[in-house]
């Protein structure tokens, strides 16, 4: 015979002063029906994922609760795993069969991923026709990016927020390719933070896969982006003259619902060719840095819509 069961406004206040703690949601899923079905919203609102061996096989186990994905609002990945630090991990593959089943979480708005803040690519010889293979961290990112464009073009996805932390300036197939544009066209916010060729003769000028990176893998997300964006984030980790004039792509780039503009260590181009092109915008918005007569933030009427700003 059962014994007294508590009224269901009490147990949804026993959940609503445990909403944080998801071990403890969790466990009163396991405890009865109608916990369970309070608990799980709440236990599954936001999805942390890893590469530690076993998170693959979790998601798997988890895929068979099709109920769950429903209130899945926010999921961030890290992937800590470099060269100098091995441990057991799920593999590339494994990883890459996570992301290729995005388009299950129905209500997803966020999307966070953290990669390495590393460097790692071997130095190609220019006199050497041996081509070095390709790191850890970039064999990784390649694979998520290219799982992300498998999504299927008709689903109704509908992102709000994309943060790509320590994404390398290499080329990324998957970024640019069309089938990633399902993930775009909702966006409100895009944070971009970039990790660079860090060796002692690296050139930017003269550096192809730098120059692709920038020119048209991120000039990609950003038209693709460009009609919904109100937040936009592109922090480099050294000087980048991504957008040096002239550059006719980026100069009619327009973000027109744009509320929010941070840029950090970007150089768009020189001083004295901003107050030539665009005299009227010269004196408001212009950032000169020291003596190098160059731009890091520029912010006024010829293209985009500023109300907050921030230079880094």
């Amino acid at each position: 015979m059962l014994g007294p069961q508590l009224p269901l406004e009490l147990k949804a206040a026993i959940i609503n002063e445990i909403v944080h703690d998801k071990n403890s949601l969790l466990l009163c899923r396991l405890a009865s029906r109608a916990l369970n079905v309070l608990a799980t919203p709440h236990a599954f609102q936001i999805l942390n994922i890893s590469r530690t061996r076993g998170s693959c096989s979790a998601f798997k186990a988890l895929s068979h609760e099709t109920e769950v994905f429903r209130h899945v609002k926010e999921i961030n990945f890290r992937a800590l795993q470099t060269k100098d630090m091995v441990f057991e991990s799920d593999t590339v593959e494994e990883t890459a069969f996570f992301f290729s089943s995005v388009s299950k979480f129905s209500n997803l708005r966020t999307l966070r991923l953290y990669f390495p803040p590393v460097f790692e690519e071997e130095h190609k010889d220019e006199f050497d026709d041996i081509i070095p293979p390709i790191s850890p961290n970039r064999t990784l990112q390649i694979a998520i990016f290219n799982a992300l464009a498998t999504l299927n073009p008709k689903t109704n996805f509908t992102l709000h927020t994309l943060e790509i932390h320590s994404l390398l300036a290499l080329p990324n197939e998957g970024i640019r390719s069309p089938r990633f544009s399902p993930l775009l066209h909702s966006l409100h916010t895009l944070l971009i933070s970039v990790v660079t060729n860090n060796r002692d003769e690296f050139e930017m000028q003269y550096d192809d896969d730098y120059i692709h990176f920038w020119k048209t893998d991120t000039y990609s997300l950003l038209t693709r982006t460009a009609e919904t964006l109100t937040s936009l984030t592109l922090s480099s980790d050294i000087n980048t003259s991504a957008f040096a004039a002239p550059n006719s792509e980026w100069h009619a780039l327009t973000l027109p619902k744009l509320q929010s503009l941070t840029l950090r260590k970007l150089v768009f181009t020189s001083a004295a060719y901003f107050a030539q092109q665009w005299p009227e915008a010269a004196s408001d918005g212009l950032e000169d840095v020291g003596s190098s007569g160059v731009i890091l933030l520029l912010c006024g009427d010829w293209g985009t819509g500023c109300p907050s700003s921030s230079m880094g």
